[in-house]
């Protein structure tokens, strides 16, 4: 999975900006990106953990077993990253 990234930007005045870059080829400018870029990436692998346990919940259910499916699925949505 592709991440965010920042680019430092000089002489924009006092400030210094960042270019944000997203996965998709679109850029932001903002002037402290870091902790933005930091929790999009977690909510990225998140995301990323939520779709992968739920392929697997779907796996457990086509087979019949929907108390493995419930519990895949129940301890991914409770796991803190």
């Amino acid at each position: 999975m592709s991440r965010y990234k920042y680019t430092k930007l000089r002489n924009l005045g006092s400030v210094h900006g960042f270019l944000i870059h997203t996965p998709d080829d679109r850029q932001l400018l903002d002037i402290y990106p870091i902790g933005i870029v930091r929790e999009l990436n977690r909510m990225a692998d998140r995301i990323n953990k939520l779709e992968e346990a739920g392929s697997l919940a779907l796996g457990y259910a086509a087979k019949g077993d929907l108390e493995s499916a419930d519990e895949v699925w129940n301890k991914a949505k409770e796991a803190k990253l």
